[in-house]
């Protein structure tokens, strides 16, 4: 630890959540899990086989936050959410120091979808119109430094982290009304039917095609409950979606510039 800031490694792939961690109050993130206080764990990662090589590397004795899609441990056998709770299970397989946070989708993974989703205007997802109670990334990270801070917190718990209120997919578009590329409306596609417009569009996408998975099991009714746990432990209310969700697309497309040029 450096300065009293607890030292980071995230393994994951969702930028988003790493540029979170890195700008949390008393974090900052390091390159290597040997460098780190702490290490967070993304089991909602699409890239799952890289997951498990930087998981494998990490030392068993070093504390760490998992985490996973809210009700994970209820999906199917064969889907990709089972993969994702299998993915929790090997994190915390001999682990020492864990805590599980099982989280509601966040409003990033929202704007990720939508960058890769929309054409000619309207966003195509698996995301049920309802929506659900959008977790910001920013609180997830401010989360996880209080669990970081206070080791009598984490002690192998689960806990289920939402956002403060349930908000539906077109109200979360007309959030980004004033961006020029952003959609103007949202067509729900079932699983089997977003994934077989992806083929006919000739789109070969792995990525795409589990981020439809992540997006159709975060959105469904079941999930949509509204959790204190954020409440409780920062003191405050999570931030809604109309507080960061304009700066969450453009700081995605930012990191997708940056990642292509």
């Amino acid at each position: 630890m450096s300065e009293n800031r607890t030292a980071i490694f995230y393994a994951g792939d969702r930028v988003l959540v790493r540029l979170a961690l890195a700008e949390a109050a008393g974090m900052t993130c390091v390159d290597t899990p040997a460098a780190a206080d702490l290490v967070v764990v993304d089991a909602c990662s699409l890239a799952q086989e890289d997951l498990h090589l930087q998981v494998a590397a990490i030392d068993q004795a070093i504390p760490r936050v998992v985490l996973s899609p809210l009700g994970a441990e209820l999906a199917p056998d064969g889907t990709f959410p089972a993969v994702q709770a299998q993915a929790e299970t090997a994190a915390l397989d001999g682990a020492a120091d864990t805590v599980v946070l099982r989280c509601a989708l966040l409003g990033q993974d929202l704007a990720r979808a939508c960058v890769h989703g929309t054409v000619e205007g309207t966003f195509y997802s698996t995301c049920e119109p309802a929506g659900t109670a959008w977790l910001d990334a920013a609180d997830l990270a401010q989360l996880i430094a209080v669990l970081a801070a206070d080791p009598g917190r984490r002690g192998g718990r689960a806990y289920e982290v939402t956002g403060p209120d349930i908000l539906g997919v077109p109200a979360a578009i007309e959030l980004l009304a004033g961006i020029a590329d952003a959609p103007r409306r949202h067509v729900y596609l079932p699983e089997e039917a977003y994934l077989h417009a992806l083929r006919r569009a000739g789109i070969d996408s792995p990525a795409g095609e589990r981020l439809g998975h992540h997006l159709a099991w975060g959105s469904v009714k079941a999930r949509r409950a509204v959790s204190p746990v954020l409440e409780r432990a920062l003191g405050r209310a999570g931030r809604p979606p109309a507080a960061y969700l304009p700066a969450a697309w453009h700081a995605y497309q930012s990191e997708l510039a940056a990642t292509r040029g």
